[in-house]
């Protein structure tokens, strides 16, 4: 369970401290429903990742508890990467949406 709030509150910070950008033009052109719906959305992407963390993590352990020694669930990694800049990038997109 502590691979899935890990997860959770790691990645959901990075989103909104990558999201700042936004929350700051949302804040100054007084629109908080743009921002409120952006932190919102960190929130579900972490819970998600983190369901996602906790089921990789389950099956590197049985990989190990099958006796093969180079387990490594990599898929996951580069999937949190990906979603995460997508992310990232849509946000700063919409606050230079905002600013006009």
């Amino acid at each position: 369970m502590a691979t899935f709030f890990s997860t959770l509150f790691v990645l959901t910070g990075i989103l909104l401290i990558g999201a700042a950008p936004l929350f700051i033009v949302a804040w100054r052109t007084g629109q908080p429903k743009v921002a409120r719906k952006y932190a919102i959305a960190a929130g579900v992407i972490g819970a998600i990742f983190g369901l996602l963390a906790l089921g990789s993590q389950l099956l590197v352990d049985q990989c190990v508890a099958a006796g093969n020694t180079q387990c490594l669930d990599s898929g996951f990694k580069g999937f949190m990467l990906l979603v995460g800049a997508g992310y990232v990038i849509t946000a700063w997109i919409r606050s230079a949406d905002l600013r006009d």
